[in-house]
């Protein structure tokens, strides 16, 4: 059997990421159209969100354990804050539009039950996903100085060792 050099390893890590992505999008989809939309009993999809979940807390668990939070943004106050509020929108604007279509109760009085509903529903959406950013932003942050202090500790160990080498010469 041929082992992969460095290029083809790389694009196996690319063609797997983007299958999971791709299976993530069509799991949160259909969790939220037989949640929100049809408002299916949750035994009815349990094993989509089973599988969902651990996706999610294996892929945060992985990447925050080796000091990463995400490729593009820095875990920072600024950027918790902003993917809260969109978090918090789209989950939102999803819990809404189910509300108003699967109940006659919410339709019939939108100031009284909807608005109040969605303020509160928004508010513990917008907690929730701010306490989540939030951790694993200062998790990966001091996983990450972890590891360069490890680093910093190991290179300064190879320094002492080849002074010692050249003093010994």
């Amino acid at each position: 059997m041929k082992k992969m050099d460095e290029r083809q390893h790389i694009d196996l890590l690319k063609s797997e990421q983007t299958a999971f992505w791709a299976m993530w999008l069509i799991l949160l989809i259909s969790i939220i159209v037989q949640s929100y939309i049809l408002e299916r009993d949750v035994r009815e999809y349990a094993w989509e969100l089973a599988a969902f979940i651990t996706g999610c807390v294996v892929s945060i668990f992985g990447t925050t354990r080796k000091g990463i939070w995400d490729s593009w943004l820095k875990p920072c106050m600024k950027n918790y804050i902003l993917a809260s509020l969109a978090g918090t929108v789209v989950i939102t604007v999803i819990f809404v539009i189910g509300r108003c279509r699967n109940n006659e109760v919410f339709r019939a009085d939108l100031m009284g039950t909807l608005v109040p509903a969605t303020i509160i529903f928004a508010t513990a959406q917008f907690v929730m996903i701010f306490v989540v950013m939030a951790l694993t932003g200062v998790y990966s942050k001091h996983r990450e100085q972890k590891m360069l202090d490890a680093l910093e500790k190991e290179m300064g160990e190879e320094m002492e060792d080849e002074a010692e080498d050249k003093a010994e010469d």
